[in-house]
């Protein structure tokens, strides 16, 4: 993953190669047969030493440092380099991080409002089936109204009928008359209940009178049976037209009757009209929203999934940047190491006698 781990597994891995040399140097310096054979106190004084072969060793050990040395400044500068580089990852990282939690706020509220517009259509779609139902109850019931005033308007149409049929009869009372009295009674309702000017009342005819003769040469008795008769005649003329005029008013009664029945079917058609009306309506304002519900549905099913994925991302970047962490902290535990190792390196190579080094004490004539 990182394009410098070569280079510092090989920094490290020389630096823990030549570790024995740090951790030698010091002590071979300390080693009192060493030194003996270096100082080789036997009969000679300070000013007498042989210091050519302390140079060599110094020279030696010090080719060691520096070429252990080379190699942790590599290894640092690697490390400082990674540092960088994973500080670098870890910004960028909570950057990306920022801007998807900023997309899934936005998702997130754009998903409420549609959640909330899809809880309003439902209540809409609940209202509209409320609705509906009733409408359909009152259309049934207003069917059954119509259907009585039918059986109703028939009824009174028959009624009337069969009453003018009846006048008819009363009114000329002929057998030759009994086909047409069928027809009348059958027109005559109908006539009555569509004429223009109504009358205020349909009495017709008017009492038969018998009209007097010259003397007649008859007998006393035959004019009294005559005078009979006729009485007999006018008081049964009298009654038919009493009946008749019963008769005339229960038709106009029944017509009214029927007017009325066929005033109420109207009302009752008109308010069917209107609530099928109503009912289509209905019918296109669920279609719409059962449209607007499917819609909407499917753009929720689309912002959820990219909520997802936004979580899912979110959660990666997470694991990302906690895995960089840890192997910053690796870095700096090993920057730690590599660190103590150069500053014994550094004393390391203060300490050779014979060789020196700047920023490094140098040593008297006496101490040498």
């Amino acid at each position: 993953m990182f394009h410098f781990s070569r280079l510092v597994g090989i920094s490290l891995g020389g630096l823990t190669a030549g570790s024995t040399g740090i951790a030698v140097t010091p002590t071979l310096l300390r080693d009192a047969l060493f030194l003996d054979s270096l100082y080789k106190e036997e009969k000679k004084t300070k000013s007498s030493f042989d210091l050519d072969g302390l140079r060599k060793e110094d020279q030696k050990t010090k080719s060691a440092l520096d070429k252990l040395n080379s190699q942790l400044n590599q290894g640092l500068s690697a490390i400082e380099t990674l540092k960088t580089r994973q500080v670098s990852l870890i910004k960028a990282g909570f950057s990306s991080i920022e801007k998807k939690e900023e997309e899934f706020r936005q998702k997130y509220d754009s998903l409420s409002k549609k959640i909330q517009s899809l809880t309003e259509l439902l209540k809409q779609e609940s209202s509209i089936a409320s609705k509906k139902m009733n409408v359909q109850q009152n259309l049934q019931l207003l069917s059954i109204y119509e259907k009585a005033f039918d059986q109703l308007n028939n009824q009174f149409y028959s009624w009337d009928s069969t009453i003018q049929e009846i006048i008819c009869v009363l009114k000329e009372p002929t057998k030759n008359e009994e086909n047409k009295c069928k027809g009348e009674g059958l027109i005559a309702p109908l006539r009555n209940m569509f004429r223009e000017d109504e009358k205020s009342s349909r009495l017709f005819g008017s009492s038969t009178t018998v009209a007097g003769g010259a003397p007649s040469r008859t007998t006393r008795s035959t004019r009294d049976t005559s005078q009979v008769e006729a009485t007999a005649s006018q008081t049964a003329m009298a009654e038919l037209e009493k009946v008749r005029q019963a008769l005339e008013q229960m038709s106009k009664n029944l017509e009214n009757s029927w007017k009325e029945s066929l005033k109420k079917k109207g009302e009752t058609m008109s308010h069917k009209s209107k609530l099928q009306n109503y009912q289509a309506y209905l019918e296109y304002a669920q279609a719409l929203t059962d449209f607007q519900r499917v819609l909407l549905k499917g753009k929720v099913t689309e912002d959820t999934e990219a909520s997802r994925e936004l979580v899912k991302t979110i959660n990666d970047l997470t694991e990302f940047i906690v895995r960089v962490g840890r192997a910053l902290e690796n870095l700096k535990a090993h920057y730690v190491v590599l660190k103590a190792y150069e500053g014994k390196i550094a004393t390391s190579l203060c300490n050779l006698k014979t060789i020196p080094r700047e920023g490094c004490e140098t040593p008297s004539t006496e101490e040498l």
